[in-house]
């Protein structure tokens, strides 16, 4: 667990589940966060030092394969100028055969500024919903491509 005790992460693991998020272990230092609001799965990484938030999605060209590289580049621009705080990147190799599109990947970082095992449930539920609130106006960007995030409806996650 390095620097966040395993108290620690459980009280994070449990402020997100009191601002109505299901959450699910992944490892011994991540979990997973699914709200209903908007079920994209959303990987979590608290440290002493920040939250760092992360989801994949994947952006499928509307037509013709070759043509859209330029075009993928002008969605990744565009993406993070519409993001309040998250970061859009893509590994431009990273074209997705069975899925049809690129993997792109939005992260973002809650830093309070300070060291510490103990964050506010208000500060996570407001960084949460600016979180999803990006998520979405990026999945509902208009153009040559369908963004697609992995969501997760099931009440078990």
């Amino acid at each position: 667990m390095s620097d966040f005790s395993t108290e620690a992460f459980e009280a994070v693991k449990q402020q997100f589940r009191d601002i109505d998020c299901r959450v699910k272990d992944v490892s011994d230092t991540h979990f997973e966060i699914v709200h209903d609001q908007f079920p994209a799965a959303t990987l979590i990484n608290p440290t002493a030092y920040y939250v760092e938030y992360a989801t994949l999605m994947w952006a499928r060209p509307n037509g013709f394969f070759q043509r859209f590289r330029s075009l993928r580049d002008a969605l990744l621009n565009e993406a993070n100028k519409k993001a309040h705080i998250t970061k859009i990147t893509c590994d431009t190799n990273s074209y997705d055969r069975e899925v049809g599109g690129w993997r792109l990947q939005a992260t973002a970082r809650m830093v309070t500024g300070t060291v510490t095992e103990e964050y506010r449930t208000e500060a996570i539920k407001n960084w949460t919903n600016l979180w999803l609130q990006d998520l979405a106006q990026i999945v509902l960007i208009e153009g040559n491509f369908q963004i697609v995030a992995l969501m997760k409806k099931s009440k078990e996650a």
